[in-house]
């Protein structure tokens, strides 16, 4: 057993023969499915099989582009009905809006932004005839340029404006106007007037970049993968292979220098798989370049390697991309997943490439052209038989004449015979019968699928219709189902998180005829996405009867219990009428049903009822009351304040009158203690003081009360409540 060496860090020599050692692997492998591929796309367009002879019936069947435009429209009117084809669904309470607008700006990006339908179609025609339907994603930024008229600059707004990034030109013309600037008022006795500054008006050029999410259908014969895959995001190599000009190349962002000396064309092998998948000649005959090096045509490869190129031992995954027969990397850098998801009508297990709708009835559209062929040619013998003359007997030019009643001369009677051959086609009509029924066990396309005719109408029980119609139904939804599991979850998924990954601002989309501001930047990216797309619930019509009759049933309980008990109120009745329009065809369900989760929609907050007459009048009543109260109180201290006052101006005059006296028994030689009088009167001054002191606290506390009582609720009385009217 030999012993691996320690992974060491790769030069740029190095990473290219990994790369270009994967890569050619890769189409190698793409060039064996090639060929299946273009078999299907042979028989689906109905082309010869190469053993037709001069002279013989050289019709050819279309099995397989009957199966598949059969079920081709059930598929996409299953995907792209009504409804979504998947919702983004919230792992958190707070994320249930988020999750809304996310669903909601999926499916303005891919039918505005994009040419979501026709890519979608695109990618599932490629799927029923070509085993693989590929769809790839990408952020692509378009810079625009923004010309504003702005007036009256001065010199330093202009340079402000030739400094900023954005700004490719300014032109500026001076208008004859001035401005003169208010003085700085430092020293007023050395203040000087500014001098006036010119004024411009200028036309700014100013560069706008907005970025958007684009997808595409990947043509299959430019998409390689490596051959042990078993996902696209689990391969070693995943690519996108395609011819581009140097001009492309350019746009894209590369250096002139780096791709002038690129050299080597398209594949052979590439270019006749995609001429025939094409209709008419594609095919370029003028000079490879036609004069103008731009022009010039390379391989280009942009691919997806899990490769070790910094020696650590773990296999990253990086995006890198090559061009010309050399492989010559033009760019490297680390990612976080494959921006590429795929859809297969029948999947392989434990494999990226499965099986096309076309190889179910290839073989069999073979086999009735080969048999078709033989009863034409027989059909052929029967009405124009062989002729026998008789050389020299026969007028040979009235013979060659193929026109009808034509006269044919002959010499003698009997010297012209001719050799009737019998019709063998009715014998054959049982065994095409028979491979009409293996097609249509094989595909689950039948008649149900497309339409009865009135003839299978009046000979067909009622029963035998619904059974043949949900057989082709769910042959239709299995393979939707394939779909949208198999590589349309994944887009949807990479589709959220380009957005967050590039997203710079918040954008409006419109949902429903209304605009709506979401911001991808605040989104999870590890959001559930869920699948919309039925399976084995029968037809429409039976999900429609089942959801009239549930509707029913609810109308019944809303009636008997009321909109707000536990069993189904208003909300789960709106969203079984709002199913019942989607299936019948209705894309904007809000025009006729609210959505009740949305704030937009919510009633405004009823005012509680008013009182009655009775409590009116008891109110008015106790208002009374407490008004002669207060009145009673209020003139309780008024009365206390008034004689608080007057005490205190006859304790005033009397201390004036004392202290008048013991002054003059004082100048007659009496000895007076004035300082115990003034300290006598004071204290008693003090007694009538804490009495002021408590009117004013209960006056302060009767305004706090007050004020409580005008902020707190009014509770309802009795009969007022949300059941006093029951």
């Amino acid at each position: 057993m030999t012993m691996a060496t320690r992974p060491e860090a790769m030069d740029r020599t190095q990473l290219t023969s990994v790369v270009r050692g994967l890569l050619r692997d890769a189409e190698d492998y793409s060039e064996e499915i090639g060929d299946f591929r273009q078999s299907s796309t042979a028989a689906y367009d109905g082309d010869g099989y190469g053993n037709e002879m001069e002279g013989r019936s050289q019709f050819v069947t279309r099995e397989v582009r009957d199966a598949i435009e059969v079920a081709k429209p059930g598929i996409m009117r299953t995907l792209f009905g009504s409804h979504s084809i998947v919702e983004y669904a919230a792992q958190q309470p707070e994320d249930v809006q988020f999750a809304k607008d996310a669903t909601a700006w999926a499916q303005y990006v891919v039918y505005h932004q994009n040419r979501g339908y026709m890519e979608f179609l695109s990618a599932v025609d490629d799927a029923l005839i070509r085993k693989t339907g590929v769809l790839k994603l990408w952020w692509e930024e378009n810079e625009t340029p923004v010309q504003t008229e702005l007036t009256d600059l001065t010199e330093e707004d202009l340079e402000l404006l030739a400094a900023d990034d954005e700004v490719t030109e300014v032109e500026a013309e001076e208008t004859g106007r001035t401005y003169a600037p208010s003085p700085i008022m430092e020293d007023p006795e050395q203040m000087q007037a500014p001098e006036p500054m010119p004024l411009f008006d200028a036309t700014v050029t100013r560069i706008e970049t907005k970025g958007r999410l684009r997808f595409q259908a990947v043509p299959p014969e430019e998409y390689v993968i490596h051959r042990k895959a078993r996902s696209i995001q689990e391969a070693r190599l995943v690519g996108h292979r395609r011819t581009v000009t140097l001009s492309d190349l350019v746009a894209m962002g590369y250096d002139w220098d780096d791709i002038e000396d690129l050299a080597g064309g398209s594949d052979e092998d590439f270019e006749i798989e995609e001429e025939g998948r094409s209709v008419g000649n594609t095919s370029d005959d003028q000079e490879e370049d036609g004069g103008d090096p731009s022009q010039r045509e390379v391989v280009y490869a942009e691919c997806w390697v899990r490769v070790d190129a910094d020696g650590d031992g773990i296999a990253e995954l990086r995006r890198i991309c090559v061009a010309g027969a050399g492989y010559k990397i033009l760019s490297d850098e680390l990612c976080d997943f494959v921006p590429m998801a795929d859809i297969c009508p029948s999947p392989v297990a434990h494999q990226a490439i499965g099986h096309s709708m076309a190889e179910l009835v290839e073989d069999i559209q073979k086999l009735k052209t080969m048999i078709m062929r033989n009863t034409m040619d027989s059909l052929a013998n029967a009405i124009h038989p062989d002729t026998e003359a008789v050389e020299g007997q026969v007028n040979f030019d009235d013979l060659l004449n193929t026109e009808q009643g034509r006269v044919i001369r002959v010499k003698q009677p009997g010297m012209l015979r001719y050799i009737q051959q019998p019709f063998v086609g009715r014998e054959v009509f049982p065994i095409m019968q028979y491979l009409d029924t293996l097609a249509e066990a094989r595909t689950g396309m039948n008649e149900a699928a497309q339409g009865l005719n009135a003839d299978a109408l009046q000979s067909t029980a009622t029963a035998a219709i619904e059974n043949a119609s949900m057989s082709a139904n769910s042959r239709i939804e299995h393979i939707a189902r394939n779909f949208v599991e198999g590589g349309l979850t994944d887009f949807f998924k990479m589709m959220l998180r380009l957005a967050r990954e590039n997203t710079e601002r918040s954008q409006w989309v419109r949902k429903n005829n209304r605009f709506i501001e979401v911001d991808p930047r605040t989104w999870k990216h590890d959001m559930d996405v869920v699948t919309t797309v039925a399976l084995g619930s029968g037809t429409m019509e039976q999900r429609l009867m089942v959801l009239r009759e549930l509707a029913q049933k609810q109308e019944q309980i809303i009636q008997l219990a009321g909109p707000e008990n536990p069993l189904a109120g208003l909300e789960e009745y709106r969203n079984t009428l709002a199913e019942i329009a989607k299936l019948s065809g209705i894309v904007d369900v809000e025009r006729y049903l609210k959505d009740p989760t949305d704030p937009a929609n919510q009633p405004p907050p009823q005012e509680p009822p008013g009182p009655n007459p009775e409590e009116i009048l008891a109110q008015a009543e106790a208002q009374r009351v407490m008004q002669d109260g207060q009145l009673k109180q209020q003139q309780f201290e008024l009365d206390i304040w008034k004689a608080i006052q007057s005490d205190d101006r006859e304790r005033d005059k009397m201390m004036a009158d004392v202290m008048l006296r013991a002054e003059k028994l004082r100048q007659e030689g009496v000895n007076v203690n004035l300082a115990g009088i003034r300290t006598e009167i004071e204290r008693e001054r003090e007694g009538h003081q804490h009495l002021h002191n408590m009117l004013q606290d209960l006056n302060q506390a009767r305004q706090v009360a007050g004020a409580q009582q005008q902020q707190a609720p009014q509770q309802p009385g009795p009969g007022t409540g949300p059941a006093g009217g029951m």
